[in-house]
C-alpha cells in the first residue's frame, strides 16, 4: 500500500494469514501476535506500548490492558478495561482501570446496545 508519504508494508503469517506487522514510511511499525485459536493477544505500537487482550470461553473480549517498559526494564500497566457481557451476548459493562491514577470508570449498556451511565470514582 503507498500513500503521499512513501510505502507501507504488511506482513502477514504465512500459515494462517493474519497480519503480523506494519511498518510504516518513517520505518516505524506496530507488531500483533495472536492466540492459537486465532485471536489477537498482543499489539506492540512504534513507541514501545504493549497491548495485551484477554478473552472469555465464548471468545469475546474480556479484558484489555496497557504496559509500558522503562528503560530498566520494568513493566509498568497504565490501562486496563474489564468487558462483561448479557446472557445474549451483547455488551454490559466495560470497567476502566486507570492504574497510574488509581481510578475507575465504568461504562453500562442496556440489552439493546444504547449506553445507559458512566460513573467515575477518583
Amino acid at each position: 500500500m503507498t500513500d503521499s508519504t512513501g510505502a507501507t508494508v504488511n506482513q502477514y503469517n504465512p500459515y494462517n494469514g493474519l497480519l503480523t506487522k506494519v511498518t510504516y514510511p518513517d520505518s516505524k511499525s506496530i507488531q500483533y501476535s495472536y492466540d492459537v485459536n486465532g485471536r489477537r493477544n498482543q499489539m506492540i505500537d512504534p513507541f514501545g506500548g504493549n497491548v495485551y487482550y484477554a478473552y472469555d470461553a465464548l471468545s469475546r473480549v474480556a479484558d484489555v490492558g496497557t504496559a509500558r517498559v522503562a528503560d530498566v526494564g520494568t513493566a509498568y500497566n497504565d490501562y486496563e478495561a474489564e468487558y462483561t457481557y448479557y446472557g445474549n451476548g451483547l455488551l454490559l459493562q466495560i470497567q476502566r482501570k486507570m492504574t497510574f491514577q488509581a481510578r475507575t470508570r465504568t461504562t453500562v449498556f442496556s440489552s439493546i446496545r444504547s449506553r445507559t451511565g458512566k460513573l467515575t470514582i477518583p
